[in-house]
């Protein structure tokens, strides 16, 4: 049975007034981007394009989440091998697991194992080698500009990438294709405006369509591109351009016959195989050309998912992105989450669960777990529980490690008097009592269940939508989408009915009806109070009541919504208003995560956009987040710390605040309260680097207890050690040996901002004292580029010389053909830092080139 689950997120915009009670936070739970964990368990919705290596590990980009992940062939684990989350282009010269990409569109692998990825909010495309990412074209400005020069100074329009096995880049960008070699980019087909001619002459006068959607290489270094528009797939060979596949009218028609007499559907990705072979994912189809006729391989044309374990033509495909490995198995990015395997013509799933969230981390630290958040409890020995709605589980974090304490992974209401890791649940709000029950709201089944020594079983529903029951058994009233569940100390259960627009009552197994249900304002009795939407209840710690009442509407034509948030105080039976913030305008209904945190004093917490709110007193102050979207600041000060959407759902009995942050990919967080009056001395307003690279360190200066961190380090600056700490401490910076263009950076340590640059590289390569003259002699290499710690020499693409000092000389045969290039290359890097050409008439002057 399918079912629908919708979460409202409680969210207030309060300004904050004044600093109090300071916060350090901690990351408890989850990852914020994808981890180790097993690749079939993860999810892999919102991913675009995928490549494999020449050992078999396929790489997946993905634009909406900005990463791209790696399925090991061997373990069958995936990772994360670029991107932490955020969209923007950053962190080059650094990690490319912490850098900033902006959309990654598209992926290619090298036979070297080196990484390209095509980022498309900054029209760049960047390398990944030995971990570290740079960029090696484009310029920030969209456009096709440059050919002839440096890939790094031209305006590229980044669209779907190829490498092939000499080392040469393609870019299928709008009209037109190109290629990056030996860091120097050029047209090689179409002349930028749209259209569909030229066959069978130069490419590069040829119109091909605006809309590229995929493109690939043969070991030959032939090219191949899907002419999307167009509807047929072209080949360049040797400049000539010419189509393979396709008569030029979109449809589905023609196997068994001459490639060029077929119609194509919708022709997307391609992969070309050892034997020059391409395939083609043609909609629910993939389609392969072979001696130029062209069949169905894959897909019964029936767009979704089955056929798992069966012959691959037989399976229903959302075909995608298409990669081949060395032994001519074919991978499709299936649509439906999923990568899909064919080999000798039968199809399986080697990645993806088909869920939108991963799945992964029991009895394993709670830090390297993947789930889902809707709903967020702690009991009184520091245990939380989450409601891991998306993976129909309800997860406890203990002493660090995460496990399930019910649910079996399949949504659903059954396993009742059983074990509840047995059952089948729909977890959304949670409470734990003083004994250590959990109570559990499943609005879909409209239900209240309690896991009390590992035993599921219902108190409160009988599993049909209403309003009845009131002064009767609470498992034979009727529920209406309950969504949030509190407990006071006399084990008296509180239900915010959402739809019932009432906040319910469970004592002594019999249900009343405490607040709602009435046609008044707010203020009187709570019974006679007309609530909007209850989608969360807390208790503090003298029992008072509080309600997350939710008011959303939307206009009728559906342009534009609106919603007000208020927490109403239920004392003594009587209602009033605990915190009213503005109403806000927001563009469609929000999709996200009840939750209420209170804690014993009464004081509330809510989230504020990438920020923490606290109201004490009717005073609100901020408590944790900078203002800038992101995650970051683990163990330091909160205020200077990063959030995504920072819900917050739970105060334990000292003080500690639990919230989600993130919705794709959420952690739990934890703020702790610091020492007050905490104050932050930094050594330093600015450091200077050494081209070389080398530390820096920072002294901070505060009181015993008082947290701080680093933030907003650039890419090439990491920390030794960590870039957090409690009390007085010196900070150790470690920038990385620069390879381009001077660069400076602002990053903050414990609140104070700090200026960082570093000077440009240099290198000089080239030959002396005859330079080959007329090829009557050998001649020698000498080259120079103090700062880097390791060099390399490529002649014409192919490695000459490696593990070089930074400068010295080597002897070079006069069989060295006129017009090579030997480029200077930083090792850690790969890098281009200076060329030469060979010329065979006079001496040669170095040439200086930017990066590859």
């Amino acid at each position: 049975m399918y079912r629908t689950i919708t979460f409202i997120a409680v969210v207030f915009s309060f300004s904050c007034v004044a600093f109090s009670q300071s916060y350090a936070v901690t990351t408890i739970a989850g990852g914020g981007v994808p981890v180790e964990a097993p690749a079939t368990a993860a999810s892999l919705y919102s991913y675009d394009s995928i490549a494999a290596d020449a050992a078999g590990n396929l790489y997946v980009a993905s634009s909406a989440l900005s990463v791209v992940v790696r399925v090991d062939a061997q373990t069958g684990k995936l990772s994360r091998v670029a991107g932490n989350g955020i969209q923007a282009d950053a962190g080059d010269g650094g990690p490319a697991v912490n850098a900033q990409l902006g959309q990654p569109q598209s992926v290619a692998v090298d036979a070297a194992g080196k990484v390209f990825i095509a980022v498309r909010l900054h029209s760049h495309i960047r390398k990944v080698t030995n971990g570290n990412i740079t960029t090696i074209a484009g310029t920030d400005l969209y456009g096709s500009t440059g050919d002839g020069g440096p890939a790094s100074l031209a305006r590229v329009q980044v669209g779907h990438i190829a490498v092939d096995p000499f080392g040469a880049l393609y870019i299928a960008e709008g009209a037109r294709i190109r290629k990056i070699f030996q860091g120097i980019i050029t047209t090689i087909a179409g002349t930028g405006i749209a259209g569909y001619s030229g066959d069978n002459g130069p490419a590069a006068s040829a119109q091909v369509a605006s809309y590229l959607p995929a493109i690939a290489a043969d070991v030959a270094g032939n090219v191949y591109f899907s002419d999307g528009d167009n509807h047929v797939v072209r080949k360049i060979s040797n400049g000539i351009i010419t189509t393979i596949a396709g008569n030029g009218t979109n449809g589905l028609s023609g196997d068994g016959v001459p490639a060029t007499q077929a119609q194509l559907e919708n022709p997307a990705s391609l992969a070309v195989d050892a034997s020059g072979n391409v395939y083609v994912s043609d909609n629910a189809r993939v389609r392969k050309i072979s001696n130029g006729v062209i069949n169905s391989i894959a897909g019964n044309g029936v767009f979704g998912f089955s056929g798992d374990g069966g012959p691959a033509i037989n399976a229903g495909l959302a075909a995608g992105g298409l990669a081949l490995d060395p032994s001519g198995n074919l991978y499709i990015l299936d649509l439906s989450g999923r990568v899909r395997k064919v080999s000798n013509g039968v199809i399986t799933t080697v990645a993806g669960n088909g869920s939108f969230y991963t799945f992964s981390g029991d009895n394993v630290p709670a830090v390297n777990a993947s789930f889902s958040v809707c709903g967020t409890a702690v009991d009184g020995s520091g245990a939380v529980f989450i409601s891991d709605c998306g993976n129909a589980r309800i997860r406890k974090i203990a002493n660090g490690v995460m496990t399930t304490v019910a649910g079996n992974g399949t949504a659903g209401y059954t396993g009742d008097n059983g074990s509840a890791t047995s059952a089948e649940v729909i977890p959304g709000g949670l409470a734990v009592d003083a004994a250590g029950n959990l109570y559990m709201a499943d609005s879909v089944d409209s239900v209240i269940r309690k896991i009390s020594n590992g035993v599921i079983t219902t108190i409160a529903g009988n599993g049909t939508q209403g309003v009845s029951g009131d002064g009767g058994a609470a498992t034979s009233a009727q529920l209406y989408a309950p969504s949030g569940v509190a407990v006071d100390s006399t084990g008296a259960v509180y239900i915010a009915d959402r739809f019932a627009q009432r906040v319910r009552k469970v004592s002594s197994g019999t249900i009343t009806t405490v607040a709602g249900g009435g046609t008044g304002g707010y203020s009187g009795p709570a019974t006679s109070a007309q609530l909007a939407s209850p989608v969360a209840v807390a208790l503090d710690a003298a029992g008072n009541l509080y309600i997350a009442d939710y008011s959303f509407s939307c206009r009728p034509d559906g342009s534009s919504c609106s919603g007000a948030d208020l927490v109403l105080r239920v004392a003594n039976g009587s209602i009033s208003v605990a915190a009213s913030p503005p109403a806000v305008a927001i563009p469609f209904a929000p999709i996200g995560f009840s939750g209420l945190a209170i804690d014993s004093a009464g004081d509330i917490f809510v989230g504020s956009g990438p920020m923490i709110q606290k109201l004490a007193n009717g005073v609100a102050t901020t408590v944790a987040g900078n203002g800038t979207y992101g995650l970051s600041g683990e163990n330091g000060l909160a205020l200077n710390a990063e959030f995504f959407t920072p819900i917050p759902q739970a105060v334990d009995a000292t003080g500690n605040v639990y919230m989600s942050d993130g919705l794709r990919f959420p952690v739990i967080r934890e703020l702790s309260p610091a020492p007050s009056g905490c104050t932050f001395t930094v050594s330093t307003a600015s450091l200077q680097a050494l081209t070389a690279g080398g530390d820096l360190p920072v002294s901070v200066q505060t009181g015993s207890g008082c947290p701080w961190n680093a933030m907003g380090l650039p890419g090439w600056v990491t920390v030794s050690g960590t870039a957090y700490g409690v009390g007085p401490a010196t900070l150790t910076l470690v920038a990385a040996a620069n390879t381009g263009a001077q660069r400076s950076s602002t990053f903050t340590v414990a609140g104070s901002s700090i200026a960082i640059a570093q000077q440009a590289a240099t290198g000089a390569i080239g030959f002396g004292p005859a330079a080959l003259i007329h090829r009557a002699s050998a001649a020698t290499l000498s080259w120079s580029a103090p700062g880097y710690n390791a060099l390399e020499i490529f002649e014409g693409g192919t490695l000459f010389a490696a593990d070089l000092a930074t400068s010295g000389s080597l002897q070079v045969s006069s069989a060295v053909a006129d017009g090579a290039v030997f480029a200077l290359v930083d090792q850690a890097s790969g890098a281009t830092i200076a060329s030469a050409t060979v010329n065979a008439v006079q001496p040669i002057r170095p040439v200086r080139r930017t990066a590859e």
